[in-house]
């Protein structure tokens, strides 16, 4: 039987309103998870705003510790460096030692807890400048020396000639992690030689564009294969035991690997574990070559003159002739000394000679006497590992002396110093800046701003050590007041300070003192976060020095002033 047109009608209302009710819960369901998304996102929104302040207020947080540990780290850093050069009896100079060895450790870990900070928040941020690379591999080596005589190690740096030496990136950073690794080579390395050299080719498609890869070898204790990965993990290390010899937070290898990352490169190690073959560690960086004009010296003077060097370790053997027959020079090599005495028998002509000290059975100050009794006129320049030859009688054997691994720039000027322009043959005695006298060779009035007293006091004794008696000024107002009386060359100028601080004090001195008139500045401070190096940088600041300052770096900015 055909069914009712109200029976259709009736399945039809019961159709629609279950569809009515199905919208209706859908749209409820709807409107249910809009609420939820927008507590959600109220939720994640304040927990981002949470974790922006945490950050913020971790920021400030290391920057203020920073200023705190730094300031009276600068006094003890500045006072046992100047007590150093004081006459005390050796007991005394072994007490001073170990403050300024233990001042200066504990400078370090500062340094990486807060770069490590740095780099786990995503606040650390890369410079990009022009930087010569050879230099910052050999000022890194220098820097090492003194620990590596120590140790009675050689050290050794190859930077082939072929490469260029400019290039733009961070050198701050490349110069970190230089020193992290060398420093760990030269730590874990008894006896033998650390080694840091490096190639570079072009990018294909981007001739200006280098890939650059640094080795850093050593003949040291070595590390375990199974232990080579974790060495890369913050505050781990190799040897993790209570007995373990060698001291340090495992933070090292960490920042280095995460800074390389950030430049775009990467950091690995080599080493079978035994000890004796020691290790390699290695990374790249891509870096593009920076159009800077380098000024090449005159060589003509050095070409064709006849050399011998003489070393026993013959990778420093090959990286200085390298370089002298890159220059022109015609070189013979000798690795044993006496070979080198024999030749003297005869009478090949010989220009100059380039002598190590520490050699077996004769060393550098007895070759050079056999020299000098057969070829008196030859100039002669030492190379140790040991510290300079003081006995007056022997020193006079030499034109120079020079602490290995001797950058390439001062073997180049000392070469050329060696030689008359007319080319061949006698010595050209050239004195080296003293830094006691830097002021008579630049003279300046100096203003020194800082509100510590013990700043204050480190600040003019280091300063007089360069021959200068600065001015004194507690704040940046009484600064201002000190430059309207009396017209300064330079205002060494701290930063945190009551009353006015560095920055203000700066914006004034620029807005207030015509160009002419106005004195160079030179910031002074413990608060290394590059916002404030960039504020400093917008009101006039030429250089910045974090403290705690160091005497040379001290020296070495005052250099770079254009007076």
């Amino acid at each position: 039987m055909a069914e009712s047109d109200q029976t259709k009608l009736q399945r039809l209302e019961r159709k629609l309103a279950r569809e009515k009710l199905a919208r209706k819960e859908a749209e409820r369901l709807a409107e249910q998870k809009t609420a939820e998304l927008y507590l959600i996102n109220q939720s994640l929104s304040q927990q981002s705003e949470k974790v922006l302040a945490a950050a913020e207020a971790k920021s400030q947080f290391l920057a203020t510790m920073s200023h705190e540990i730094r300031t009276p780290l600068n006094a003890i850093v500045g006072m046992s460096e100047l007590l150093q050069e004081a006459e005390l009896n050796s007991e005394q100079k072994e007490w001073v030692s170990i403050v300024n060895i233990s001042s200066q450790s504990l400078l370090s870990l500062i340094n990486d807890i807060l770069d490590f900070s740095k780099i786990e928040s995503g606040r650390l941020e890369l410079e990009a400048v022009p930087f010569d690379l050879r230099l910052c591999m050999e000022e890194t080596l220098e820097m090492l020396s003194i620990r590596a005589v120590e140790n009675n190690l050689e050290l050794i740096c190859n930077y082939p000639d072929e490469l260029p030496r400019f290039f733009i990136g961070d050198p701050v950073r490349v110069r970190q992690i230089l020193l992290n690794l060398v420093g760990n080579s030269v730590k874990f390395t008894r006896q033998g030689e650390v080694r840091l050299e490096c190639k570079g080719v072009s990018m294909a498609g981007s001739p200006d564009l280098f890939r650059i890869d640094v080795d850093v070898a050593d003949t040291g204790i070595g590390i375990p294969q199974e232990k080579q990965a974790a060495i890369f993990n913050s505050f781990s290390q190799a040897d993790s035991s209570t007995t373990r010899q060698f001291g340090g937070t495992g933070l090292g290898l960490t920042i280095s690997r995460r800074l390389c990352e950030l430049m775009g490169g990467s950091m690995g190690v080599k080493s079978t574990g035994i000890e004796g073959e020691g290790s390699h560690f290695y990374f790249d960086l891509n870096m593009p070559q920076a159009n800077v004009e380098e000024q090449l010296p005159d060589l003509s003077r050095l070409r064709d003159l006849r050399a011998i060097v003489v070393d026993d370790n013959k990778n420093n053997l090959m990286i200085i002739k390298h370089h002298l027959e890159h220059w022109g020079v015609k070189v013979t090599e000798y690795i044993h000394p006496q070979k080198a005495l024999d030749s003297l028998k005869g009478k090949s002509k010989i220009d100059l000679a380039i002598l190590d000290m520490q050699m077996p059975k004769i060393d550098g100050v007895e070759l050079a006497g056999h020299i000098k009794k057969s070829r008196p006129d030859c100039p002669i320049l030492l190379l140790t590992s040991m510290g300079k030859v003081k006995d007056a009688r022997n020193r006079d054997l030499f034109h120079a002396q020079h602490t290995k691994p001797v950058r390439t720039d001062v073997l180049l000027a000392e070469l050329l110093s060696m030689m008359r322009p007319s080319g061949h043959g006698s010595a050209k005695q050239v004195v080296g800046q003293n830094e006691s006298v830097l002021a008579e060779s630049i003279p300046m009035d100096i203003l020194l701003v800082d509100d510590n007293a013990l700043n204050r006091i480190v600040g003019s004794k280091l300063l007089e050590r360069l021959g200068y008696h600065p001015d004194l000024a507690e704040d940046g107002e009484k600064a201002i007041q000190a430059l309207k009386r009396k017209q300064y060359n330079l205002v060494l100028m701290d930063v945190q300070m009551p009353v006015m601080d560095g920055i203000t004090a700066s914006k004034l001195i620029q807005e207030q003192w015509p160009e002419e008139q106005r004195p160079h500045i030179i910031a002074l401070t413990a608060d290394i976060q590059k916002s404030t190096k960039d504020a400093l940088e917008d009101v006039g600041v030429e250089q910045v020095l974090s403290k705690p300052i160091q005497l040379q770096e001290l020296a070495d900015s005052f250099r770079k002033l254009s007076l």
